[in-house]
């Protein structure tokens, strides 16, 4: 059989239980659905292989998943959006450098209202906004959902793609210069899949459209081809987690992925008020793993969590750092090797080769590690960072941060933002200076937020945590 993304790599046992509709589907079911959207697609979206589909759903029912294998099917190319940005959705022709190498999509669908749509509230700008990086655009809701030639039914069941076609369609993270085009065909998905579809086990939460935030491959293909039983909950980001949590109380929650760690934060700040722990629930995170974390782990508040380091490039775990209650106090930085999937080495500068199977290339990340007692310890990436298209050296801030003891620069590649803290005390003075630095140096960086707070609360240790500080500057600022 080929190795390719179909209906058939879904598990015969899958279920799936809607909590935010208490819906419940079988495998048939799935199938079915994924049939009758191959024929929307195609006939009613006149979609043609090879093209690209940006999934805009925000509703996690049993359409969202069929949609996703229908577009696989049919040999669309899924693309991934996986930054969360800061950008202004208010100018519809700005295009960030990642928007714009992505550009034109060739499908957009999603299940906004219209009247929603074009109501301007901060949620749904980004689907204005893509509505205009597409060729075509459609709302799930309002297209005609009659099969009207049943021979054409009976033939679009049984497009399959083939292994080298393109399945995802995302973008390198452009730290070190323009973002590049990744494409991955489905043999490789498939592979990476299969390989870590063994990490899942119990009933898998989804809790938002596994298109943006993470790889598709991460999480929702290989839990899909594992013997998991799915739950899905429409999270509002933008909402406290009490209804959220609340819904799922009463279920035995084995695996979650967090795509942004302020999601995590939300879920452990609710758990606690709500005095719920989840005695059997891996997390799963995409970025560092934070102290609250750690503690929550410690306290009972979840069984472990998992921080995997990877790229749109890799499409899958590198390497991995668990934190469980027997290993609480371990560094963040230290990352174990899963398996020899990947082909892996480090250069003399620390930088990670990778050997990808099936293509047979080799990349490099930019991010240093060093291998010591069987860890992988992550020590920074490389000294440059890109906001907004433009290249920073972090030796300017470094320069500055040393020079002004009261007052500090936070770099957000990831919302394409620069922050000020200030300890304690405004300083005038030294915002002017570093104002004018980029005003001077640079077109599109300009400071983004500042404020005055208490430098003893962002210390992990004798060091300042960024993370902490971007994602306060991100959700309090």
């Amino acid at each position: 059989m080929n190795e390719i993304l179909t209906k058939h790599i879904i598990n015969p046992n899958f279920s799936l239980k809607v909590l935010n509709k208490n819906i419940e589907y079988s495998k048939d079911q799935l199938d079915e659905k994924i049939n009758m959207w191959k024929y929307l697609l195609k006939y009613k979206c006149q979609a043609q292989p090879q093209e690209s589909i940006l999934i805009g759903i925000t509703s996690l029912t049993i359409d969202y998943f069929a949609i996703c294998f229908a577009s696989l099917e049919l040999s669309l190319k899924l693309v991934i959006v996986d930054y969360n940005r800061k950008d202004d959705f208010d100018n519809i022709e700005y295009r960030d450098p990642k928007t714009k190498v992505l550009s034109p999509i060739d499908i957009f669908l999603h299940d906004i209202d219209s009247k929603l749509l074009s109501s301007g509230l901060t949620p749904v700008k980004k689907f204005k906004f893509f509505t205009e990086c597409a060729n075509r655009t459609y709302n799930i809701n309002s297209i005609d959902k009659t099969i009207s030639n049943k021979q054409d039914f009976i033939e679009v069941k049984n497009i399959l793609p083939k292994e080298s076609d393109i399945a995802i369609r995302c973008t390198s993270s452009g730290t070190t210069g323009t973002p590049k085009i990744v494409e991955h065909n489905h043999k490789f998905l498939y592979q990476i899949s299969k390989r870590n579809s063994s990490k899942f086990k119990g009933n898998c939460l989804h809790i938002r459209n596994l298109n943006h935030g993470s790889s598709i491959a991460v999480f929702l293909l290989p839990s899909m081809m594992s013997n998991s039983k799915h739950l899905t909950y429409d999270v509002d980001e933008y909402a406290v987690f009490d209804d959220f949590i609340n819904a799922i109380e009463s279920y035995d929650i084995n695996f979650i992925n967090f795509p942004y760690p302020f999601m995590i934060e939300d879920f452990i700040d609710a758990s606690k008020r709500l005095d719920i722990k989840w005695n059997n629930l891996q997390v799963q995170t995409l970025s560092y793993i934070q102290d609250s974390a750690k503690d929550a782990v410690a306290t009972g508040i979840f069984k472990s969590i998992t921080s995997i380091f990877g790229s749109n490039e890799t499409s899958g775990p590198v390497f991995e750092c668990t934190i469980t209650k027997d290993n609480v106090l371990q560094d963040s930085s230290c990352f174990v090797k899963l398996d020899n999937f990947y082909d892996i080495s480090l250069d003399n500068e620390g930088l990670v080769n990778i050997g990808l199977p099936v293509y047979n290339t080799n990349i490099v990340t930019n991010d240093k590690f060093k291998h010591i007692d069987g860890f992988y310890i992550h020590s920074g990436r490389k000294d440059i960072v890109k906001i907004n298209g433009e290249i920073i050296d972090y030796k300017d801030i470094n320069k500055f941060n040393t020079q002004y003891e009261d007052t500090y620069i936070i770099i957000d590649s990831l919302h394409n933002s620069i922050y000020i803290a200030f300890w304690n005390t405004y300083n005038n003075k030294s915002l002017t200076t570093i104002d004018d630095f980029f005003n001077t140096n640079f077109d599109k960086i300009n400071i983004d937020k500042k404020a005055t707070l208490n430098k003893e609360q962002f210390m992990s240790g004798i060091k300042l945590d960024n993370e902490l500080l971007r994602e306060h500057f991100r959700n309090h600022v």
